[in-house]
């Protein structure tokens, strides 16, 4: 081999997913060490067998280095090909999510996923404004490695849930995969003296099978009852009845998802994520920086723009004004164009240090001010904006 000779075609890493090409060579070689944040050395030795080339944070090249040989080349090859080429089989894989209402039906999207309630002698949460668990079912495709199987169950899993939570009214999130814990009220009797215990959170119940098997029968189940998406978007509050429902559209919004080139289902996530932060972040001012991000992640990125010889600043439109045509173009009508530039306004003096919304300066208080209302009307619209905006976006998609 030749020092510096690019070898990811070699290697077939054009040819599969990068997180699970980047978890092959890792363990392959045990060692890796960051010689630039663009650039991952494998192993971590001065004498180097190969050199990973980002750009922005994609695998632009791969090449050789000085400890790299023919025969390690071919080694590594064949361990991506055994681990990440050969057909394989669909497994089924389940994880609980939590929605702002009752799941009391299903809904199937092709042979991929489908959402189910949990079973009747599972956890259920005791009163109506709570989090309500639900089962999301899934075929993701099998490996002989153990640890690449995990890894596509893992980022398949994370997608359908980032999914959901930009489709769907109400709020929906899963434990995710990280260990968390809190401290919580260790008894239900609140008429005893108190005490207090730091536990896990989980939720399970005895039979819960996480992977493998088939999908949950669903004869016996009615369907999430299908409401047509312009009342489905605008609506708000939770009511007494209440239960999980979904918009007519949204077998057709999946599809458009599904058929994206995966640099635009990536950035669709992105904006699913800011959202769904945005209503499980404690912080308001949090939230609505979010909310104003996951606009930002479906704007079009602005590249060189002309700039003033005498000032050095970039001409032409500015970011609110951006912010706002892009909105008003994707959600017309949904609210009056100088509040979409006051909710930008907003955001600017949150994420530059300069404000907080008045509940995270006055944790709680049972007085109505008009500081209190003004921030739960602005909360209130920015949400429904926001929502319309990444639906809009997708339905905009080839079909």
């Amino acid at each position: 081999m030749y020092d510096g000779e690019s070898v990811l075609e070699e290697l077939r890493a054009n040819e599969v997913d990068q997180s699970e090409f980047e978890d092959v060579i890792a363990r392959y070689f045990g060692t890796a060490v960051a010689s630039s944040p663009e650039t991952i050395r494998y192993p971590a030795t001065a004498e180097f067998a190969l050199e990973c080339r980002y750009e922005d944070g994609r695998l632009a090249d791969i090449v050789a280095g000085p400890a790299l040989t023919r025969p390690e080349l071919t080694r590594v090859r064949q361990r991506v090909e055994a681990d990440l080429l050969t057909p394989t089989e669909t497994q089924v894989g389940r994880v609980v999510l939590f929605a702002s209402v009752p799941v009391t039906g299903y809904f199937r999207y092709r042979d991929l996923f489908q959402w189910v309630p949990v079973p009747a002698g599972a956890p259920h949460p005791p009163f109506m404004m709570a989090e309500h668990p639900f089962l999301l079912e899934f075929h993701f495709r099998q490996s002989p490695d153990a640890s690449i199987r995990q890894v596509r169950r893992a980022i398949l899993e994370r997608e359908l849930e980032l999914l959901a939570a930009g489709l769907l009214e109400f709020t929906i999130r899963g434990h995710g995969r990280l260990v968390h814990h809190h401290w919580v009220l260790m008894q239900d009797d609140v008429t005893q003296p108190w005490i207090s215990g730091y536990r896990q959170e989980m939720y399970t119940w005895p039979g819960l099978v996480l992977e493998g098997g088939e999908f949950t029968d669903t004869r016996a189940l009615p369907q999430l009852v299908a409401v047509d998406p312009v009342e489905y978007y605008s609506r708000g509050g939770i009511g007494a009845e209440r239960v999980l429902e979904i918009p007519a559209t949204l077998t057709d919004l999946l599809e458009r998802f599904f058929r994206l080139p995966r640099s635009e289902r990536e950035r669709f996530l992105r904006a699913c994520f800011w959202f769904q932060h945005a209503h499980t972040v404690r912080p308001r001012s949090a939230a609505f920086t979010s909310m104003i991000s996951a606009v930002e992640a479906l704007m079009p990125a602005v590249r060189g723009a002309p700039v003033c010889e005498q000032c050095k600043r970039p001409m032409g439109v500015g970011p609110t004004r951006m912010f706002t045509d892009f909105v008003d173009d994707l959600a017309p009508g949904a609210s009056a164009t100088e509040a979409r530039k006051r909710f930008y306004g907003i955001r600017s003096a949150l994420s530059h240090g300069g404000s907080l919304l008045h509940s995270d300066r006055r944790t709680w208080s049972p007085q109505m001010t008009g500081a209190k209302i003004e921030e739960w009307e602005d909360l209130g619209a920015i949400w429904k904006l926001v929502r319309l905006v990444l639906v809009n976006w997708l339905a905009r998609q080839p079909g």
